[in-house]
């Protein structure tokens, strides 16, 4: 599996294990889908998308401990901060803003994202 939560809800005595099945409540269908399409080779591009959703994306992976999930987003992200044109990032910075205020803040652990923000912000500043 792509997640330790989903491991051991499986390998534990519970009744997941028993019935091999486990409910996300908060999450809908579509959403689920959307959510395991990131973690697919060829969706993972659609994470280079700075936005709400795949900030969303990234909590969800966190939560229930989608590893590989947190990590992609973290590379994904790291190489869109690397390679944004810094005018681009200028003209429309208010489209960046609140993603990245929602990274920083976050206790998620974005090693190469935070490192690529803390490149890109000092030269938006000058």
């Amino acid at each position: 599996h792509k997640s330790a939560y989903v491991d051991t809800m499986l390998s534990s005595s519970m009744k997941e294990q028993e019935t091999r099945t486990i409910s996300f409540p908060d999450v809908d269908p579509d959403t689920w889908l959307r959510l395991m399409h990131f973690l697919d080779p060829v969706g993972s591009n659609d994470l280079d998308a700075l936005d709400e959703e795949t900030f969303t994306a990234l909590e969800f992976y966190d939560m229930y401990e989608f590893h590989e999930g947190v990590k992609l987003c973290d590379y994904r992200w790291s190489k869109t901060f690397k390679n944004i044109d810094k005018h681009i990032f200028r003209v429309e910075c208010d489209n960046f803003v609140p993603l990245i205020l929602m990274i920083l803040k976050s206790n998620i652990d974005l090693p190469l994202t935070k490192r690529a923000l803390s490149a890109l912000i000092p030269n938006y500043l000058r």
